[in-house]
Formats: C-alpha cells, sequence, structure tokens
C-alpha cells in the first residue's frame, strides 16, 4: 500500500508540475529544456550523494586499489 500511495503522490506532484510549468513558459521547446534541466540537476544530486556513500563503503572494505577498479565501472553503468 505504501509504494501505490508514494506513486499516486509521485504523479499527482509531477502533473501539478508540469501544469504550473505549462503557465509560466508558453513555449513547448522551453517547457522541454526547463524539465530536462531539472532532471541533470535532480540526477547530478543523486549521483553524487549515491557516490559518496558508495565510495567511503567501498574503500573502507576492500582498499583504495578495489575502489580504483571498480568506481568506474559503476559511472558506467549508472549513466546507461
Amino acid at each position: 500500500m505504501y509504494v501505490v500511495l508514494g506513486t499516486v503522490l509521485a504523479t499527482f506532484l509531477y502533473f501539478h508540475q508540469a501544469y504550473i510549468v505549462s503557465m509560466a513558459i508558453s513555449g513547448f521547446r522551453g517547457r522541454i529544456a526547463l524539465f530536462a534541466k531539472i532532471d541533470l540537476a535532480s540526477q547530478r544530486v543523486d549521483a553524487g550523494l549515491a557516490s559518496l556513500f558508495v565510495v567511503n563503503r567501498l574503500i573502507g572494505r576492500f582498499g583504495i586499489g578495489m575502489a580504483l577498479m571498480v568506481l568506474p565501472a559503476l559511472a558506467v553503468v549508472a549513466i546507461s
């Protein structure tokens, strides 16, 4: 039930955000550019926080050598 409520709330908030943006920005390309910037910013924050916690635990557990081998592979997986 928790997952369903979270999904419904996220969908509602997304459509409300789209409505607010459509009122503020009239052009289709402008709205696309704004949503692209929002998505990019949120991905950068998510990637930054995840890398902080992953790197800390990876280095603590396996050492710097293993971290230097595994982290580029994780970055490739995160991008694709």
